[in-house]
């Protein structure tokens, strides 16, 4: 039974720390055109919307940090970059 809650926490995190990585290869364009031209203003609010909802819903849930961002992935608002 631990190990099953153990194994849980640990996917939540790694989930997570990918998440983290996701947007680096978009950032990396950003930074080396010295631009951000080309990049969708309304979708990142979008995004930002849907991961405060999400934040927000887990939080009143009292669900732990990864399960957070282990629903914002699974959720499939992550944009393509």
């Amino acid at each position: 039974m631990i190990i099953n809650v153990l194994r849980a926490v640990l996917q939540g995190y790694v989930v997570l720390l990918g998440a983290c990585f996701r947007s680096i290869p978009q950032i990396l364009r950003i930074v080396r055109a010295k631009s951000a031209s080309g990049v969708s203003l309304s979708a990142n609010i979008a995004e930002l919307l849907a991961y405060s909802i999400s934040v927000a819903y887990n939080l009143r849930l009292g669900a732990l940090s990864s399960s957070i961002g282990r629903v914002n992935v699974c959720a499939g608002v992550e944009p393509c970059a």
